[in-house]
């Protein structure tokens, strides 16, 4: 979606800049805008993925509204949604675009960051999609056991937290006794295979991004 010569380690560092204006511009144009072509390139990743997405990103933002616009005043809940879901889609576009592997391998060839802490890091994505296995799984079961009630398993739905607890500390002990099997970390090195050295172009096009970003927030609306 994003890799077109643009390298993985520049990827969660792009936001920077539309993170603190987001957080800060009082602009709704600007929230817009960021948000609009955010969702724009994430079509690139597939039509129907990001119309997914888009639609996802709408329900939160009514969401956020209609439960803080009963607290506070509409501007100011108009303000929060805008912001909460312009931060989401920031931080998660360019987070789905970075291939792991050549960040990974990058950090510990190039930058010396110790293997063991970049591969560990690395397992979080494969525990999460394990524990949303096991939901999938344990929703399932709860649809029959509801025949197909909505509501009812609404009501039910408070019997998987502890199951859900049970399998998270059943796959994080499968995971550790691999680890230790396999002799994780005994060795000071480990082989790379998809090294991409950061550039000097690297650099510059990130540095640019951010004033690109910082002339944006400054056109649409400037800083508190």
């Amino acid at each position: 979606m994003l890799n077109w010569r643009v390298h993985p380690l520049w990827l969660p560092l792009s936001p920077l800049v539309l993170m603190v204006g987001t957080i800060r511009t009082p602009s709704l144009w600007f929230l817009a805008i960021v948000t609009g072509a955010m969702l724009a390139i994430n079509l690139l990743g597939g039509i129907k993925r990001g119309i997914l997405a888009a639609l996802r990103l709408a329900l939160v933002f009514l969401f956020i509204w209609g439960s803080f616009s009963l607290w506070i005043p509409q501007e100011s809940a108009l303000m929060l949604a805008g912001r909460m879901a312009t931060l989401a889609v920031i931080v998660l576009v360019p987070y789905l675009s970075i291939r792991w592997e050549v960040a990974a391998d990058t950090l510990t060839e190039q930058f010396k960051v110790p293997y063991p802490l970049v591969d560990t890091m690395g397992m979080a994505g494969r525990f999460v999609a394990m524990m949303r296995r096991e939901w999938r799984e344990m929703s399932l079961q709860q649809r029959v056991n509801a025949r197909g009630s909505r509501i009812t398993q609404l009501r039910q739905a408070h019997r998987m937290v502890v199951p859900l607890l049970v399998a998270s500390f059943r796959h994080a002990e499968t995971t550790a006794l691999a680890l230790e099997t396999r002799h994780f970390a005994s060795e000071p090195t480990r082989t790379t295979h998809y090294t991409r050295r950061v550039t000097t172009f690297d650099v510059a096009l990130l540095l640019g991004y951010w004033v690109a970003s910082g002339w944006l927030i400054w056109v649409t609306g400037g800083l508190i």
